[in-house]
């Protein structure tokens, strides 16, 4: 890699925080979820609520599938015609065929990227020996009734609520006191 311009990209299921993600200009890849017969990118467009209306009524769960080779060619090509060079991360090469469709799509004859987009697959996983476990979880349905009987009782609703909800809700004193 010769050029100043130096992109760096991932594929969303790296899950960098938003915090390094808008400090480093870090442009990210969405992998795809299928949610029964429907398609999304995983980039925040499928709400959690959504998950849990299709799950009661259809007892679908979402699934996970890799963005294709022609997704990561399209998806670099606006930068390298810019003249950016790319370091592309992706989980594993392990975990994820993203990264195999990503080494594929860098290295397509004529798209520009052959030598303009580095591969990196974190193998943290492998090297730090973690563990993805699946544990059970009790699906809250929660009512705002039961939230301020709970507050105005002192006791803690801080692991039932979305993180920005709780947020609000303190920086706001709401449901103090029985409000």
């Amino acid at each position: 890699m010769s050029s100043n311009k130096v992109l760096i990209t991932c594929d969303s299921v790296c899950d960098l925080p938003k915090k390094l993600i808008s400090k480093y200009k870090v442009k990210v890849l969405p992998i795809q979820i299928l949610l029964g017969d429907e398609n999304y990118k995983d980039d925040g467009s499928l709400t959690s609520e959504l998950i849990y209306k299709t799950y009661r009524e259809k007892k679908i769960l979402p699934k996970t599938a890799a963005f294709s080779p022609q997704a990561a060619i399209d998806f670099w090509k606006p930068f390298v015609d810019k003249g950016y060079e790319i370091v592309h991360i992706d989980l594993s090469s392990e975990m994820s065929s993203s990264y195999q469709n990503a080494v594929i799509a860098a290295a397509v004859r004529g798209t520009g990227n052959e030598e303009k987009i580095k591969m990196i697959a974190t193998h943290l996983m492998q090297e730090y020996k973690a563990e993805i476990k699946i544990l059970p979880a009790r699906f809250m349905d929660l009512s705002s009734s039961e939230i301020r009987q709970r507050l105005g009782k002192g006791r803690s609703v801080r692991y039932m609520l979305p993180e920005k909800v709780w947020s609000y809700i303190l920086e706001n004193h709401l449901y103090q006191n029985n409000e």
